[in-house]
């Protein structure tokens, strides 16, 4: 039965405002599922990243399983709680057997310094602009992928950004080799050694759950 690790082309689906994901094929069959097994129900959407009122109070923990369409569990995802601040906590991501694949992290230094210009120049403009930044890192701390994100553009008072919904998944030479979109749709572009390989398969849900509030 075809599973994540060799389809390379997925569709990554939050329905309602859980907490659950669903990967399924371009036939819209089941390849895996993840479930929350530790936390609240934080709220739905990628689009938290930039939204007003996102960044308020602390973040609980929260946990999920994902299983392969039969049901048999292939790694974790876990985000500690933390305080809210520009400085989004980490995802771990882990293997069935414990085995540390690595993290997904805010590149905070480098989404400062993309926002910085824009917002010198805010109180003219009323626009702050730059572009969300992430990075994958091994289970030692070594950067294995960069993930960038397009340019967004926001009002400085608040409001939706406009942009920010494309991704693409750099490796250390910079080569793209993956991508994610506002469909949800997973595109690997070639055959990834690990553990960048299933850090990019977490990566879609480790975002939102890196963006996620307390407030359901």
């Amino acid at each position: 039965m075809p599973g994540i690790y060799d389809t390379p082309r997925m569709k990554v689906s939050q329905p309602d405002n859980s907490v659950d994901f669903s990967y399924t094929d371009d036939t819209g069959a089941l390849l895996a599922k993840a479930v929350q097994i530790i936390g609240p129900p934080p709220r739905k959407g990628i689009a938290k990243f930039f939204e007003p009122g996102d960044h308020v109070g602390d973040r609980p923990h929260v946990a999920l399983r994902v299983d392969d369409a039969a049901g048999t569990p292939m790694f974790y995802l876990d985000r500690q709680p933390g305080q809210v601040s520009v400085v989004q906590v980490p995802v771990t991501v882990q293997a069935a057997n414990g085995m540390v694949y690595g993290r997904v992290e805010h590149n905070t230094a480098k989404y400062i310094q993309s926002v910085a210009p824009s917002m010198m120049t805010a109180p003219i403009t009323g626009w702050v602009a730059g572009a969300q930044s992430h990075r994958l890192v091994d289970a030692h701390g070594t950067p294995v992928c960069e993930v960038a994100w397009e340019a967004f553009a926001q009002r400085a008072e608040g409001g939706r950004a406009h942009g920010a919904s494309q991704v693409a998944f750099l490796d250390a030479n910079g080569v793209m080799v993956a991508e994610y979109g506002d469909d949800g749709v997973l595109r690997l572009l070639y055959q990834l050694p690990e553990p960048l390989r299933t850090l990019i398969l977490a990566a879609p849900i480790a975002l939102v759950l890196m963006a996620l509030g307390t407030d359901g």
